[in-house]
């Protein structure tokens, strides 16, 4: 098979097919990789700010089925139970959140994945905040820390817990981190993990995006509708401690996981790039004020994660065309990471190594 050219920001990069990524130890800045898992086109991923690689008994993971119980318990779980060599039950716990206005359904295909390549580990989706809406970041992040801890608990006999790591999705990223400052969960900090945060405004929608629809709807939502959730991310709640994005974000606030990933794509226009991928947007001046804040932000959560491996992923879609609302408006690409399943196969394979405990 022949590689495909491709054009990303005026560079010229081949698309070489790999045969499995699993097996490939460690990528160069700005590699792109991609897989020919089905008919369908296949994303490319572009990493950038690979930090030190992790030990080599962590790429060895072949694919493997799923051959244990699935269970469902009262918090709304996908889980398993396994038994290693000495009888115990599972010490790494993997929990999903959705996104805004979302349900578990929306990651039961990614964790399904995710499954297949890790059979030792337990799996929450969290059901907790599902088709909430019109809720602070604080409450739903109260639910979420709640909904953890009990599953936690009433899973010691299945639960032996080394090692506790997230994926989160969109807004579910912004839950997540406030959850991680609770009582609940801040007893749990030495076991965080790994974080995959995908198309997460981690910093907030204080500069919009290039959407002048997506744009306008959020500001509709925040200021009109009052959508409680939208107008903390777009910086518009009061606290004597400044908006709840910026308090996130603050020095030491980030939560110290041994391993980042931040998936991020240009296509996507409700999440700007540069708030999925924790960078200083390039398209404001250094006296605008908004890119004095958003710096601060990134600077303390860099600081944070000054011993965290950190890699940021940028997605392209490929076969995407402005033919329908949805890929006009750019809300194609926020939810093909979760229905393209060309990219959800890669994403598993590639970096469930992150998430492994051997």
């Amino acid at each position: 098979m022949t590689a495909m050219p491709a054009d990303f920001g005026g560079r010229q990069i081949a698309l070489d097919p790999v045969a499995d990524p699993r097996l490939e130890t460690k990528l160069t800045d700005w590699q792109v990789v991609s897989e020919a898992l089905l008919d369908a086109p296949v994303p490319s991923l572009i990493e950038d700010d690979y930090a030190p690689a992790p030990a080599d008994d962590e790429h060895d993971l072949a694919p493997a089925a799923v051959d244990g119980v699935a269970g469902h318990g009262g918090f709304g779980v996908s889980a398993r139970e396994s038994k290693g060599e000495n009888g115990g039950g599972c010490s790494h716990l993997v929990v999903l959140v959705h996104g805004y206005s979302g349900s578990a359904y929306d990651l039961r295909l990614l964790c399904s994945y995710m499954q297949l390549q890790l059979p030792h580990a337990a799996f929450l989706i969290s059901q907790a905040n599902q088709q909430r809406v019109n809720m602070t970041i604080e409450t739903m992040a109260e639910r979420l820390a709640a909904e953890i801890d009990g599953f936690i608990s009433a899973s010691k006999r299945q639960l032996t817990l080394k090692r506790l790591s997230f994926v989160a999705f969109s807004i579910g990223g912004c839950v997540l981190n406030a959850a991680l400052t609770l009582p609940p969960l801040q007893k749990y900090s030495p076991l965080l993990y790994t974080m995959a945060a995908i198309s997460c405004p981690l910093l907030g929608l204080l500069v919009p995006g290039t959407s002048f629809a997506v744009s306008s709807g959020l500001w509709f939502m925040a200021k009109v509708a009052g959508d409680k959730a939208l107008k903390q991310l777009c910086f518009a709640d009061t606290h004597d401690d400044g908006p709840i994005v910026w308090r996130l974000n603050g020095k030491g606030a980030f939560p110290a996981f041994r391993h980042v990933i931040l998936v991020g794509s240009q296509q996507d226009k409700f999440i700007p790039l540069y708030s999925s991928h924790m960078q200083p947007p390039a398209n404001l001046p250094e006296t605008d004020p908004r890119a004095r804040a958003v710096k601060q932000m990134v600077t303390n959560a860099m600081h944070s994660l000054s011993r965290s491996t950190l890699i940021r992923v940028t997605v392209h879609f490929h076969g995407m065309t402005v033919l329908s609302m949805d890929e006009a408006f750019g809300r194609a690409a926020h939810v093909a990471f979760l229905e393209h399943v060309p990219f959800m196969r890669l994403f598993a394979a590639r970096y469930s190594r992150f998430f492994s405990d051997e």
